[in-house]
């Protein structure tokens, strides 16, 4: 995968789903959208999301499957795996989004992971270095050697903060990261 500079994190509605099918490849191939599903359909089949990946996220670059709106809460590990890996079949390069609070409440429930090619841990600030910690290095053990880890640390709205100063203030938490060989690539979102 090519350095990722952009991690756009999608409602995933109908106004998102449009702009990203309008990408062009070359925009697309450094961007890795995060899809915050909103609705899942009753049953496993899913065939409603299937299709707007299919139309909106293509086949040929990743998309990052976020399922926490969707279950309004903490996201059973399975479920998001057996989403994903329905996707998967359908020639969709869909990428579990693990958010770091899921990790810490169920870290026995990580081995669902084992065997995905990529797999984001998705934190947001306010978590304790150590928290974050424990939650890469169970990710680790529990999906194998050969899945890459994409951490994103979620700023959320900077927009009602000073963005140099929330920069400055997680500078050493990003340089912490950046230098564990665990991960394949961290980015501020």
């Amino acid at each position: 995968m090519a350095n990722l500079v952009y991690v756009p994190i999608l409602r995933w509605k109908q106004g998102e789903q449009g702009a990203l099918s309008y990408l062009d490849s070359a925009d697309r191939q450094c961007a890795l959208p995060i899809a915050e599903v909103q609705v899942l359909e009753s049953g496993a089949a899913q065939p409603k999301l299937i299709a707007q990946m299919s139309r909106s996220a293509g086949e040929e670059h990743p998309i990052g499957i976020d399922l926490s709106d969707a279950y309004n809460g903490l996201v059973p590990h399975f479920g998001l795996a057996d989403v994903c890996n329905r996707l998967i079949k359908e020639g969709i390069d869909a990428w579990p989004t693990v958010r770091a609070t899921a990790a810490l409440s169920d870290a026995a429930g990580l081995s669902h992971f084992k065997g995905f090619k990529s797999v984001i841990i998705r934190a947001r600030s306010g978590i304790k270095v150590s928290e974050l910690d424990a939650v890469i290095t169970d990710m680790r053990k529990a999906s194998g050697k050969r899945t890459a880890l994409y951490l994103v640390l979620d700023l959320y709205a900077v927009g009602d903060r000073d963005p140099t100063a929330e920069a400055a203030s997680i500078a050493g938490f990003v340089a912490h990261y950046c230098a564990m060989p665990t991960l394949a690539q961290v980015v501020v979102a």
